[in-house]
C-alpha cells in the first residue's frame, strides 16, 4: 500500500494505483471531488504535491500537450517532479528534472499504449529543452532527451556557393539564400524558389554544429563507467552534469520500479 500522504511519491505510482482502484474513470475527476474521494476511502490526507502530480498524470495520459506545447511541457515538469507547478513565472529546469518528466511521460504512455500511442516532441518543445540545457552549460542531450540534441548542439549548415551559414531549419540540405527561401515573396510559405530548384541552385551545403557534441559524448560515455577519470576540461563538465542527471533518473527509475511492484 502506497502513502498518499508521502511528499516523495512516484507519479507514475500514483497513476497506476489510481488507476487499479478506480480504472480509468478518476482521470476526468475535478480535484476537489478526486481529493474528497481519496480523503474518504483511504481515511487519509492526500498530499497537495501528489493531488497535482495526479492531475498532471491524468493530463499525460489523455491528452498530447506535454509532447507538442511547449507551454504545457513548462507546466508539467515540475508538476510531476516536485508537484509544485506555476503557470505564472518562467521557472529553469534542471537537465535532471527534465530527463525525469519525460521519463515518466514516455513509462507513462508505454504502458498505456493500447489507449494513445506514443506522440514524438514537437519543434518547440525540443527548442525549449535545448536552451534550458545550453543555459545549463549542457549541449550533447542523450536519451531521453535525444530529440532536442541537434537544437542543443547547434546544428547548422554552411553553403559552398555562397558562403552563407545558417541554422538548419528544414533539414531539406539546401540553402535558404540560394533558393530565395525568406524572400518576400515566399516569407509566407517559406517555400524554395522553384526557378532556383530547377537550376540546380542551393545543394552544395555541408552540415555541422555550432557546439559540437562528439567531445562531450565520448567524456559522458567514460565517466558514466569510470568518475575517477574527470579532468576539469569543458567537455567534462558538461559529461558530469549529465551523469549526475543520470543518476537522479536511475535513483527515481529503482524506487518507480519497486513501488509498482506493491500494486500489481
Amino acid at each position: 500500500m502506497i502513502s498518499l500522504s508521502d511528499e516523495n511519491l512516484s507519479p507514475v505510482v500514483l497513476f497506476f494505483f489510481l488507476t487499479k482502484k478506480y480504472g480509468h474513470e478518476w482521470m476526468s475527476w475535478a480535484p476537489d471531488p478526486l481529493r474528497h474521494t481519496l480523503e474518504t476511502d483511504f481515511k487519509t490526507t492526500v498530499a497537495k504535491k501528489n493531488l497535482n502530480r495526479a492531475l498532471a498524470m491524468a493530463v499525460l495520459a489523455t491528452r498530447d500537450t506535454f509532447f507538442d506545447s511547449w507551454e504545457a511541457f513548462h507546466f508539467l515538469v515540475p508538476a510531476l517532479i516536485v508537484g509544485v507547478p506555476s503557470a505564472d513565472t518562467m521557472q529553469e529546469h534542471t537537465v535532471g528534472e527534465m530527463m525525469a518528466a519525460v521519463d515518466d511521460a514516455l513509462y507513462l504512455r508505454t504502458h498505456l499504449d493500447t489507449l494513445v500511442p506514443v506522440p514524438k516532441f514537437a519543434e518547440t518543445v525540443a527548442r525549449y529543452v535545448a536552451a534550458h540545457a545550453k543555459n545549463q552549460g549542457v549541449w550533447y542531450l542523450p536519451e531521453p532527451l535525444a530529440f532536442a540534441a541537434d537544437y542543443a548542439a547547434g546544428k547548422k549548415y554552411r553553403c559552398k556557393d555562397c558562403g552563407n551559414e545558417g541554422e538548419v531549419l528544414f533539414d531539406d540540405g539546401l540553402c535558404d539564400t540560394c533558393v530565395h527561401r525568406f524572400d518576400t515573396e515566399t516569407l509566407g510559405a517559406w517555400r524554395p524558389d522553384p526557378e532556383a530548384m530547377a537550376r540546380g541552385l542551393g545543394r552544395n551545403t555541408e552540415l555541422f554544429f555550432e557546439n559540437p557534441p562528439q567531445g562531450a559524448q565520448a567524456r559522458f560515455l567514460l565517466l558514466t563507467r569510470d568518475p575517477a577519470q574527470y579532468t576539469g576540461s569543458q567537455d567534462d563538465v558538461c559529461a558530469a552534469k549529465l551523469v549526475e542527471a543520470l543518476d537522479y533518473v536511475n535513483a527515481r527509475r529503482m524506487l518507480r520500479d519497486r513501488a509498482l511492484k506493491g500494486i500489481s
